[in-house]
């Protein structure tokens, strides 16, 4: 029985991988969340400073429907320097515009962003990657459209490909 369970199990992990599901990975959710919560910041950052580490976790967009907010993929960040920069430049991005705003091209592709402090509860923050590309923490949205948004986003993307 056993000699059989393993090819079996082989199997199986090689058709899922063919189909591009993935398997919740430790701290990333095999679905992408919804917006995060509020968390508390004095200073009304969207990151405040001071993470000590950063998980990224990357999920597919709304088509096709099979992989529809699935997680793509994931990268711990211990790098106190990146983190502080990376938490810097989504401070810097331009406030959302008030109002209505149409994002014909958003597919739903996102990264979700949790900063981890030592003392403190982490900031989630979710980053659009498509259409008005929203940066948000439940309490704050910003967007990274303009250069110093595409390159921020290229950042991100590149350290979860």
């Amino acid at each position: 029985m056993r000699i059989l369970l393993a090819p079996v199990t082989a199997l199986a992990l090689a058709v899922l991988s063919l189909h591009g599901a993935h398997a919740a990975v430790p701290g990333c959710p095999a679905i992408a969340p919804k917006l995060p919560s509020a968390t508390p910041s004095s200073r009304g950052e969207l990151v405040p400073a001071g993470a000590t580490s950063l998980l990224l976790c990357r999920y597919h967009g709304l088509n096709p429907a099979v992989t529809a907010r699935r997680l793509e993929g994931m990268r711990l960040v211990t790098a106190a320097p990146r983190i502080a920069q990376l938490a810097v430049e989504l401070d810097a991005l331009p406030k959302l515009p008030r109002g209505i705003i149409a994002c014909p091209f958003d597919d739903g592709s996102e990264i979700v962003a949790t900063f981890r402090y030592p003392r403190a509860r982490a900031d989630v923050v979710d980053v659009g990657l498509a259409g008005c590309r929203v940066v948000a923490n439940g309490r704050l949205s910003r967007t990274a459209i303009g250069a110093a948004g595409v390159r921020l986003l290229a950042q991100l993307t590149a350290l979860v490909p």
